[in-house]
């Protein structure tokens, strides 16, 4: 099974966030994941912000970004952003009213064919499900514990 990780659900492999023990789950269950390569960018960026907010010190940040590379080599699938996308993205904006982030994600997703789809954001969450995805809030217990069926095999 494909399942895809929104940036906010990425970083909670890394970092010990709300829904970190149900990504740390995914990783184990021997899915494919998949994410953009878009996500890079944006989880070493909220990574070194936990330095800014003195969560993290800069060797702790590096350390933590030197493991996610090491996953990323190999553990993750990831989707190209092309030029292709962007009258996709433009028209997942203005039908879901979400950021043009955001709106690369569900692309990535979609043209991922990955039927699941992991995030932190509401808003993002809710596109997602509209666009016919199986989409979890990872912050949210009771759809924790539904992805955590789902894993299991078994049916909802």
């Amino acid at each position: 099974m494909r399942i895809y990780l929104d940036t906010s659900a990425f970083v909670k492999r890394y970092c010990v966030e709300e829904g970190s023990d149900v990504v740390e789950a995914v990783f184990e269950s021997g899915n494919e994941i998949i994410t953009s390569y878009w996500t890079l960018a944006e989880a070493v960026a909220a990574i070194d912000r936990k330095v800014a907010k003195r969560q993290l010190s800069e060797e702790e940040r590096d350390f933590v970004i030197s493991v996610l590379f090491s996953d990323v080599l190999n553990r993750i699938t990831f989707m190209k952003i092309s030029n292709e996308f962007i009258e996709a993205i433009i028209e997942r904006i203005l039908a879901h009213h979400i950021s043009a982030d955001d709106a690369l994600q569900l692309i990535s997703c979609i043209v991922s064919l990955s039927p699941i789809f992991l995030a932190s954001d509401k808003g993002l969450i809710r596109a997602a499900k509209e666009e016919g995805l199986k989409a979890f809030d990872v912050e949210n217990r009771e759809e924790r514990e539904k992805l955590r069926r789902l894993l299991a095999g078994e049916n909802d």
